[in-house]
């Protein structure tokens, strides 16, 4: 049977095994016996929470290197049942991010299994939580760009938490809503967080199926995270005016803006990974050798496939409604949210237990994803074929290769079906003699019309 996205990408961080003799080594340079040396004291251990709801069995531990990803030597952990960790470190290694891995092994404790998502915090935080990732996200793309990173309590507001609902001397960090599950803070949170993990999980799917192997599955879930927390710092800048910096509209972003922003992001970075790679490849084929003119004009004809392989994915996948269907489960768990009255001490978790996002939803994306992925490349390279008999130049190609919105069959229930790509008046023009006047190719019959004069 065919794994689904989130079984092929839930990948087991490595294991660290220690031999006996190797263990009875450590023990005998830990022990006493050198001569007047000196022994300095460890920092405390790393402690905090990992949560989504509580997260059992993720792999913690201490990016060292600075990569968002387990690499041999990092300090690591397993997480406990309720989520906790405990981690030692040593004295160099106490401003390493914590980052919180969800694979096959992990279980949330609200509502069930859950894998796919990796999640972080700085070295301050005690709570690791989808809001601290895209925190800490925002902190680490404001250090490389040079630009100014949003606070917490912006961060805060933009996700609909409420800081004067924390309790006293506690940030967006430190809050863990597992303490007090009838609190208004406690609610806003989770809702969050659930939503979150439903576009970052999606927009991972997307990513993965439409960049081919530009991006690998461990990659397609960082890009996407780069991608969502963009759509988070240009909405804080949006809102600087704004004198609640948007808390009010926090539920709308969430479970509506937060989507199409984030899908026209992912688009634009999947497209510079593949034209990336596709150049590469071309450069490799051609050779030293090429001439200059050769290498410039073959590049710039990958570039326009490219680019066009990946535009007409996401056009058919938006067709298909799958962002759409992000926008309704993220509505969804607003709305069950909204239903619980926590004046009256009612608990949350009875309303978020449900939504089990990540095992449900995002393998329907990926699925979806890849049937489109699959149509776009066919479609474009069925036009690619039509225009190279018409004698379209490299150029030009890259101008011409469109979809155009009046195509797009939006009530089609399958990615792909009835998705038509035309540019009649473009080529006419790109065209030096005798140019078709429309070029045409039909997804749902195989029919093909490449010359219609």
């Amino acid at each position: 049977m065919a794994k689904t996205f989130l079984q092929r990408n839930a990948k087991k961080p490595a294991q660290v095994i220690l031999s006996p003799i190797s263990l009875l080594v450590l023990a005998a340079c830990g022990g006493g016996g050198g001569g007047g040396s000196t022994v300095s004291s460890a920092p405390d251990p790393r402690t905090g929470t990992v949560t989504l709801g509580p997260l059992k069995n993720a792999f913690a531990f201490l990016d060292t290197s600075g990569d968002g990803k387990y690499q041999e030597g990092e300090p690591f952990v397993r997480t406990e049942a309720d989520g906790t960790y405990s981690i030692d470190q040593s004295s160099g290694q106490t401003n390493a991010t914590l980052v919180a891995i969800a694979d096959d092994l992990t279980t949330d404790l609200y509502s069930g299994p859950v894998s796919g998502i990796t999640l972080k915090a700085p070295a301050t935080a005690k709570v690791v939580s989808m809001a601290s990732t895209i925190y800490q996200q925002a902190v680490e793309t404001a250090e490389s760009t040079g630009a100014a990173a949003p606070t917490v309590d912006q961060v805060a507001a933009l996700l609909g938490i409420d800081t004067a609902d924390l309790p006293e001397g506690t940030s967006l960090l430190d809050f863990n809503p597992a303490a007090d599950t009838s609190s208004d803070a406690s609610k806003s949170f989770e809702a969050a967080s659930k939503q979150l993990s439903s576009v970052l999980g999606a927009m991972a799917a997307v990513a993965d199926s439409t960049a081919g192997d530009a991006v690998d599955g461990d990659d397609a879930f960082l890009l996407a995270l780069s991608s969502v927390t963009k759509a988070v710092t240009d909405k804080i800048t949006a809102n600087a005016g704004v004198a609640d910096g948007g808390l009010a509209d926090a539920a709308t972003f969430l479970s509506d803006e937060l989507v199409t922003t984030a899908a026209a992001k992912v688009q634009a970075d999947v497209k510079t990974a593949v034209i990336a790679k596709e150049v590469e490849a071309v450069r490799a084929t051609l050779g030293a050798a090429a001439s200059e003119e050769a290498i410039a004009a073959a590049v710039t004809r990958a570039e326009a496939i490219a680019a066009a392989k990946v535009d007409t994915s996401f056009s058919v996948i938006e067709t298909a409604g799958v962002f759409d269907s992000v926008k309704a489960m993220n509505a969804e768990v607003q709305s069950a949210i909204n239903s619980i009255d926590t004046d009256a001490g009612e608990d949350f978790t009875a309303a978020i237990g449900t939504f089990s996002v990540t095992e449900i939803l995002v393998n329907e994306i990926a699925a979806a994803a890849e049937s489109a992925t699959a149509t776009a490349s066919t479609l474009v390279d069925d036009l690619v074929t039509a225009a190279n008999a018409s004698g379209i130049s490299a150029s030009d190609l890259a101008a011409n290769i469109v979809v155009s919105d009046e195509a797009k069959t939006t009530a089609a229930t399958t990615a792909g079906a009835n998705v038509t790509i035309k540019d009649a008046a473009a080529i006419t023009a790109a065209a030096a003699n005798t140019p078709p006047t429309d070029i045409s190719i039909l997804a749902a019959d195989g029919v093909t019309d490449h010359h219609s004069e």
